[in-house]
């Protein structure tokens, strides 16, 4: 009998550790960005645009990773950013939805953008390296808004797949991480690129989670072709915090 209780102990043990290295890695990222948006826009022809002169906003955004030790099944990432530019625009002669803009007018762009991803782990060590694939997902308002003019507006939702890349390089014993990501495609005249570089600092190390603190920096240019008649050519550049939970 006590063999017995003996085995069923050493069984259930090992069946407990078994699920746990099933899942080794959750990571939750969430921080704030203060962002410029700039660029030019044109609607139906190249001779109806305006450019963006934009004022700072800040935008709120969040990630969870998934990672585990199966060899075959990729990792998960989802991230969401919110977005929110009240900017100017300024024109010889912008029309829209058969409204008038002339000179300087004010312009917005709210939405979100969703991003699934899918990666292998080619790298774990002091450096690591993240290869796959993101689809994105840009659904947001595009709106107009003058003392002459009344307020309107377009939406515009759209997918985009991106290739995936991220690395990452740890300092022993400082702990200090030095990383990037990209995530980029062009095709069809549409050009997506994210360029992101940060520095992070472990504020807290315990056996159930880490506690990490990142400042970093993101590009962002948008080329698109014809979405909603709309063509854009934009830049959008942003200092963020953020906070990552590791468990």
């Amino acid at each position: 009998m006590k063999v017995n209780k003996l085995a069923l102990i050493s069984l259930m043990v090992c069946s407990t550790q078994v699920n746990a290295d099933m899942l080794y890695g959750i990571y939750v990222e969430a921080g704030v960005s203060r962002s410029t948006l700039s660029g030019d826009v044109f609607y139906g022809s190249s001779d109806n645009n305006f450019t963006i002169v934009d004022e700072d906003s800040q935008n709120p955004f969040a990630s969870i990773k998934i990672e585990h030790p199966i060899p075959l099944i990729p990792n998960i990432r989802v991230a969401m950013e919110k977005y929110d530019f009240n900017a100017t625009g300024l024109s010889n002669g912008f029309e829209f939805d058969g409204e008038g803009y002339n000179i300087a007018f004010d312009t917005g762009f709210s939405g979100s953008e969703t991003t699934g991803t899918l990666y292998y782990e080619i790298l774990d060590n002091v450096v690591s390296l993240d290869l796959g694939v993101s689809v994105k997902n840009i659904n947001a308002d595009v709106s107009f808004d003058s003392d002459m003019n009344s307020p309107t507006s377009e939406n515009i939702n759209i997918w985009i797949p991106t290739v995936y890349a991220s690395a990452e390089a740890y300092i022993p014993f400082a702990g200090v991480i030095v990383g990037g990501q990209l995530e980029s495609i062009a095709y069809d005249g549409n050009e997506f690129t994210i360029a992101d570089v940060y520095v992070g600092y472990e504020v807290l190390d315990l056996i159930a989670a880490d506690i990490t603190v990142k400042l970093g920096y993101k590009i962002r240019n948008i080329k698109l072709n014809d979405v909603e008649s709309f063509t854009m050519d934009l830049s959008n550049e942003s200092a963020y915090a953020s906070i990552q939970v590791h468990f």
